[in-house]
């Protein structure tokens, strides 16, 4: 079965793909497990190091003085508000070079696996007997490899019931959840 994906996916489907990547092995462990907004949860840490920061600036300031400690505490904010933005940083630009590169794919599911080609993308192809799991999240499918070093095959949820009526009629042997 080809399934022909010519249409822009929404930014939550992108956001959502990068949050199922950089939870592969959390989801690999437990495939129900709750999925996070881990690209949110970067930046609302980042903004709560740099209160947390101001704070202690201010607390230093007016009481004119500066402890070892309260330098250490803020040299350690620094280092965390530094590292989630890089985090942050990182996740947002992998969901923006996604939605940018918008040419048609299909998708194909047979009797040796699912595979996503592209004219001018890398073709990625997962073999039944090496697929953990099929699982729908609230903007996306996804086909989760059993090794935590393959690469996810993620298409919009729209296509899902698609995928899901030929795993069944065809007697495939995955897991599918959602």
């Amino acid at each position: 079965m080809k399934i022909e994906i010519n249409e822009k996916g929404s930014r939550a489907f992108y956001n959502e793909t990068v949050n199922v990547m950089s939870q592969f092995k959390a989801l690999s462990r437990n495939p129900a497990a709750k999925l996070r907004d881990n690209l949110g949860a970067m930046k609302r840490y980042s903004i709560i190091c740099g209160a947390l920061l101001v704070m202690l600036a201010v607390m230093c300031i007016t009481a004119r003085r500066a402890g070892a400690i309260q330098v250490a505490a803020m040299v350690l904010m620094v280092a965390n508000i530094v590292m989630s933005l890089m985090v942050y940083r990182t996740m947002s630009s992998t969901a923006e070079k996604m939605m940018a590169d918008q040419k048609p794919r299909v998708l194909t599911l047979d009797e040796t696996g699912a595979s996503l080609t592209g004219e001018g993308t890398v073709d990625v192809s997962i073999p039944w007997s090496r697929m953990a799991f099929v699982r729908s999240f609230n903007d996306a499918t996804c086909f989760i490899p059993e090794s935590e070093g393959g690469i996810i095959i993620s298409v919009e949820k729209r296509y899902k019931q698609q995928i899901e009526d030929y795993i069944r009629d065809n007697g495939v042997k995955v897991r599918v959840l959602g």
